[in-house]
């Protein structure tokens, strides 16, 4: 069962003066973000609101449907559609992920063999360079941009000249080390140090005192 949680819709004015804008294909962002900014001087802001949408904000609402009248009348070759932004929008759901192959047979290691393997989830962006050139042959890996929200990790049976071979394919992903200052108070964390200390400070003192008598 998928959990609900309710969100609050609070400081969102912005978005009534703001479009949607879909790009055709897998986009460069970064490229086109400079591109649109340079034709239209009185845009606020551009945010990425998807893998293949950005989110315009102008500066009234009378500007915003002069763009989208704009775009309607001379198009645009980047942009599939331009729509004011409604409360019923919703973000396109992709990513782009690495996915590391185990067990691809060395006489199939090649450049078309990785990208039916990255087809079977989305579209294949890049092979990595070791892979494509058969410089390791333990591990290919390969970029996708894929629609499924899950986490891929999974067994595929590759067919090689009428042979199947059982191979995983699995998503690298991110992991981040979080460092604390907080002590659990167990053993690996000093507990039995202090424990030592305190033993080798009353060794100590009983060392003195039987020196002293």
């Amino acid at each position: 069962m998928i959990p609900l949680v309710r969100g609050d819709c609070v400081g969102n004015d912005w978005l009534y003066r703001s479009v949607v804008a879909t790009f055709c294909e897998h986009p460069r962002t970064d490229i086109l973000f400079d591109s649109f900014m340079a034709q239209e001087n009185d845009i606020l802001t551009v945010r990425k609101m998807s893998f293949n949408q950005i989110l315009i904000t102008l500066q009234s609402e009378g500007r915003m449907k002069e763009l989208i009248e704009k775009y309607k009348s001379e198009g645009n070759g980047h942009f599939s559609s331009i729509i004011p932004w409604s409360i019923k929008t919703t973000c396109t759901v992709g990513r782009e992920v690495w996915l590391t192959c185990y067990g691809v047979p060395v006489h199939a290691w090649n450049v078309s063999t990785f990208t039916a393997i990255g087809n079977v989830w989305g579209k294949v962006l890049q092979i990595e360079d070791d892979t494509a050139k058969c410089i390791q042959c333990d591990i290919g890996k390969i970029k996708v941009f894929t629609q499924f929200s899950s986490v891929i990790n999974q067994q595929l049976n590759l067919q090689v000249a009428a042979l199947n071979y059982r191979i995983r394919v699995s998503e690298e992903q991110a992991v981040f080390i979080c460092y604390s200052d907080f002590r659990c108070g167990c053993v690996c964390h000093g507990r039995a140090g202090e424990q030592s200390s305190v033993r080798s400070s009353d060794k100590d003192d009983d060392d003195v005192e039987g020196g002293g008598l």
